[in-house]
């Protein structure tokens, strides 16, 4: 058994192991495991990341102070299976409350959030669809900011924002190619460790939990075990950080007739991640608008709490409509997730107009007083990826960075 680690409590180390063998495939052929005991007993089991070449990597975040014991199970060939060693875990020395407090949790009466240690917690959430590759890193719109991404996030922090409400848009291409699966079928290491693992990380040391989802609805179609498998790597990869799984944008899609399949397809994936997150942070749905409000997963076990939208105007939003559904579902925490985003052209009958500041407040109002625990904010001119006026784009009216 080797020396310890040290990292602080609930904060990411990251072991990094070589297996002796090549596989040919390294992402499916070989399943590094490890299972991390606590001086209280809790038992943490996490599996390790492929990260190119021979190369496995658990990511790790202690939930209490003391000495960590893990052991690996791999493949015999892997020279890994039985492998031992120690995570020291010292105390949190900083002041973001996710760090003190500890991860997410539903509260013991189910309807609201809270941290791991009980204190209260409440969602104000940011949409942000496009985070893992079209917010820019280094380059901004904005004369405020450098950095699209790291600007903005710095803003909301600065604001009391506690949520970004983001999907990996894994159904969106760049360049004809996937962002993260290579030609092969694995996958795609460089995007992960050149983009995503620092927008992850970003987010996570300003303390923000990542509410995160896969796809939209319909990329699932001839894609259920890839989109498991996806799931699957982006709890080895980023399961350690403060993060709520939100499965799909608008999951079920509005096409009543293929409806059905995709409630269980995405359900099938829902499972994998039920299954594979040891922390069991946070699960639920990007539902559907709908009315009555959408409660397809509603009574299922894997769902922790309501993730709705009232939309953009395309239905009236009322309080009836959030009284008569935590009515009837109010066993578990109801957040509204989309409506009315600040500065879209809503989509009511009877024409469009600009949804305004007044607008965002009214919903947001109407359901956390009706019984909600949270709201997530949206603006056309940051979710989207116009990068200036005169782009030839149905959304050109909007200046990515105008509503900040």
């Amino acid at each position: 058994m080797g020396a310890a680690n040290s990292v602080q409590l609930h904060r990411v180390i990251c072991l990094e192991f070589e297996s002796s063998k090549t596989y040919e495939n390294p992402f499916l052929d070989c399943t590094v495991t490890a299972v991390f005991t606590a001086p209280s007993g809790r038992v943490i089991t996490r599996e390790a990341y492929w990260d190119g070449g021979a190369k496995y990597v658990i990511s790790f975040a202690p939930t209490e102070t003391g000495i960590w014991n893990y052991s690996l199970s791999a493949e015999r060939d892997s020279g890994l299976d039985r492998r031992t060693g120690q995570v020291e875990c010292v105390p949190y020395t900083g002041s973001l409350d996710i760090y003190r407090h500890g991860f997410l949790k539903i509260s013991d009466d189910r309807r609201y959030f809270t941290y791991a240690d009980g204190t209260p917690f409440f969602w104000l959430g940011d949409t942000h669809w496009e985070f893992s590759y079209r917010e820019k890193w280094d380059a901004s719109n904005h004369p405020a900011m450098d950095s699209m991404f790291r600007g903005m996030i710095d803003k909301r922090a600065a604001q009391g924002y506690t949520v970004y409400q983001t999907n990996l848009r894994s159904d969106a291409c760049m360049g004809g190619d996937s962002r993260y699966w290579d030609d092969a079928g694995l996958p795609n290491v460089e995007f992960y460790q050149k983009e995503l693992d620092r927008r992850m990380y970003y987010l996570a040391d300003r303390g923000i939990v990542n509410a995160l989802g896969l796809a939209w609805f319909m990329s699932i179609e001839g894609q259920e075990e890839t989109y498991a498998q996806l799931a699957r790597y982006m709890i080895a990869r980023y399961g350690a950080l403060p993060m709520v799984w939100t499965l799909a944008g608008e999951t079920a899609g509005y096409d009543r007739a293929k409806q059905p399949f995709y409630i269980d397809a995405w359900r099938n994936v829902a499972l994998t991640i039920h299954e594979a997150d040891s922390y069991h942070h946070p699960m639920t749905a990007h539902y559907t608008n709908e009315r009555p409000f959408a409660s397809y997963y509603q009574d299922e076990d894997w769902m922790d709490f309501t993730l709705n939208q009232a939309g953009h105007g395309d239905f009236v939003v009322s309080a009836d409509d959030y009284t008569a559904f935590l009515e009837e579902h109010g066993d578990k925490p109801f957040v509204e997730g989309e409506a009315f985003y600040e500065y879209c052209s809503t989509l009511e009958e009877n024409g469009t107009r600009l949804c305004t500041d007044d607008m965002v407040r009214r919903v947001a109002y109407l359901s956390v007083q009706a019984g909600g625990c949270g709201y997530t904010y949206g603006a056309q001119g940051i979710w989207d990826v116009v990068w200036e006026k005169g782009q030839d784009n149905p959304m050109s009216l909007f200046n990515r960075f105008d509503m900040i």
